[in-house]
Order: structure tokens, then sequence, then C-alpha cells
């Protein structure tokens, strides 16, 4: 089993996705390592500021900063998620670079990438109407 990136949700009564996925349990999104290097090099194929600030954004040392856990985080966070999405969506070139650039072990289809961006939306979106952060982590 390999590390993982970890987001949870601060609402530990959210559901982040009523079926079964092999990405969610309650209020976590927990992705292969390899899959978020994956999408932040789609993202970075398009934007490496956006990149670096998504990385950001999935990192412990940025969501456990009370000073961080704003609406206008949320909101950055969710404009980079969204754009990616659109991207995947209408240029798939952009994952096909990602994945030739990366030594992977288990690729995905492109529409798994887009379904996890999806998950990524619904917490955000969450935070922003409930005013719940998240907080994430590698483990």
């Amino acid at each position: 089993m390999g590390a993982k990136k970890v987001f949870a949700s601060d609402d530990r009564q959210l559901v982040m996705c009523p079926e079964p996925t092999p990405w969610t349990v309650d209020e976590w999104i927990v992705l292969d390592l390899e899959l978020w290097e994956t999408l932040l090099a789609a993202v970075r194929f398009r934007s490496a500021a956006e990149a670096e600030q998504l990385e950001m954004y999935g990192t412990s040392a940025f969501t456990d900063d009370p000073a961080n856990r704003t609406p206008a985080h949320l909101g950055a966070f969710r404009q980079i998620v969204a754009q990616a999405m659109r991207d995947l969506n209408e240029h798939p070139e952009a994952l096909e670079n990602a994945r030739a650039g990366l030594p992977l072990e288990n690729p995905l289809v492109d529409e798994e990438y887009v379904r996890v961006l999806g998950l990524l939306l619904r917490l955000v979106d969450h935070g922003l109407e409930s005013g719940v952060f998240y907080s994430a982590w590698t483990e």
C-alpha cells in the first residue's frame, strides 16, 4: 500500500459521495499519491503557479495554520480545481502529457481523474456554503 493524499472535511457529518467510490470514506477523500501527482502534473501543463498553489492546498502545513482557513483560500482552491476539470474535459492531451512524464504504476482512465476533481469541488463547495474548512495531509 503506497502513500496517500488525504483531504478531510472538518464537518464530520459530511458524506463526500452517497455511493461507494474508491476515493471516499465518509467526509474523507483518500487518493493514491500517484493519482494526486498526476493531477498536479496536468494542472502544471497549463500553469506552474496554479499547480504549486494546488499542491500547497493539499498540505498539513497549509491547512493546520488558522490564518489560512479563509473563504478566500477556499475560493482560490475551487477556481483551480474547476479550471482543471474544464481542462481535462476540453483538452485531454494535458492529462496524456502529464501521464507520459510520470513513472505511473496504476494509471487511471481519464474519467476517474475528472471524478476525483469533482470530489474536491464538493469538499470545497461544502466549505464555502457551510463555513467549514478541511484538513489535508500525506500519509
